[in-house]
């Protein structure tokens, strides 16, 4: 067992290791709270993108000859938790604010003028991990920022040193902090998120794709139809909405990318953009 002062908080845990059999077989298990993580993944050389009081618990074990043995086998849980901090190069705001330009078909006046912040700033970023072979997955990654929720899925693979998560972005209802009032439009829409690549230098991109075939179909859906001035159960999608309509539905399923940054700017633009302002609280 071993208790210590760690980067500002405390860690205690247990250490294992045995070489009966001629292969080192570790365990680990530990608590730290209050732990500065952006110091103590700089020291480990690991990240210096992730700043935040840091709660961890972890039961981990493994087995080899070697430092790339002994990730690729590793196993058990960790679980943790992180508050007030930030992930440097990652600004997801400014990806929101993307997905707002491509549906904010008019009303140039309250396009963003802040400079993007090249971070994502949170009160909370927790996870739950279940590690197989140094591949940590988690089931329920979740984030609390001033202006959005975040919610995911996904790997971190520590044998290839790669990270593949999906994730979830909402605009919560409390528009507090900077940005807030330029992603009012946002509420109610999920939006993808995909964050990959390797894990000291990972990209982010907008999930365009999925944004079309999951969230935004319905909601192009519902705005052709009052911009029709109908809502008919008893016909076809087509027969409600219309040939402009219809058409873009069909870029939807054909070219979703397409369709949200050229179709919704031209077909909506220039028949529903005040019914799709309307609809998406503007």
């Amino acid at each position: 067992m071993f208790n210590a002062q760690l980067y500002d908080g405390k860690v205690k845990g247990g250490f294992r290791y045995d070489v009966s059999d001629g292969t080192p077989d570790v365990g680990l298990t530990f608590n730290a709270e209050n732990v500065d993580i952006g110091a103590l993944l700089v020291a480990a050389s690991v990240n210096e993108r992730l700043k935040g009081s840091a709660y961890l618990k972890s039961s981990l074990r493994g087995r080899g000859k070697s430092v790339d043995e002994l990730m690729s086998s590793l196993g058990g849980e960790l679980t943790t938790q992180f508050l007030d901090g930030a992930i440097e190069g990652i600004d997801i705001q400014a990806s929101l604010l993307k997905v707002k330009s491509a549906l904010n078909v008019v009303n140039n006046e309250s396009q963003n003028q802040n400079q993007p912040l090249a971070e994502t700033r949170f009160a909370e970023l927790s996870a739950k991990f279940q590690v197989d072979g140094g591949i940590f997955r988690t089931e329920d990654l979740s984030m609390k920022a001033p202006v959005f929720r975040l919610a995911g899925t996904g790997d971190i693979a520590l044998p290839t040193q790669q990270i593949d998560l999906s994730l979830d972005v909402s605009v919560v209802d409390s528009l507090e902090g900077q940005g807030g009032k330029e992603l009012e439009q946002l509420k109610g829409i999920n939006i993808p998120l995909v964050i990959d690549g390797p894990l000291d230098n990972p990209s982010y991109r907008l999930d365009l794709v999925g944004l079309a075939q999951r969230g935004l179909r319905k909601e192009i859906e519902e705005v052709l139809k009052k911009g029709k001035g109908e809502d008919r159960s008893d016909g076809g999608i087509s027969d409600s909405l219309g040939e402009g309509g219809a058409a873009v539905l069909e870029q939807l399923s054909e070219d979703p990318t397409k369709a949200v940054e050229d179709a919704l700017k031209q077909e909506l633009k220039k028949k529903l953009k005040s019914k799709l302002l309307q609809s998406l609280g503007g």
